[in-house]
């Protein structure tokens, strides 16, 4: 298998991914869908308004935060890392 695969569904992805990272990357509905399923989240946050309709959803109780990194300051940039609770 490439390096690079992509799936039509989430169930096809699991089946066929053998690497020890796997990540979903969107879009909203497929975050909802697969939130209660992955092991982690990589969440980058932009603190400034933008108009749209979609959002990440809100973050289980089941995640706990492991990291923060700022990579910017105007906008503020910052990448959080979750991990679910054991």
């Amino acid at each position: 298998m490439r390096g690079d695969s992509f799936f039509t569904s989430f169930e096809e992805a699991v089946k066929n991914v053998k690497t020890e990272n796997a990540y979903v990357i969107g879009g909203a509905e497929l975050y909802r869908q697969t939130i209660d399923q992955v092991d982690g989240i990589s969440l980058t946050r932009i603190h400034a308004d933008y108009e749209g309709d979609a959002f990440y959803p809100e973050t289980p109780l089941f995640f706990k935060e492991k990291s923060r990194k700022v990579l910017q300051e105007n906008p503020k940039i910052e990448v959080i890392f979750y991990e679910r609770k054991l």
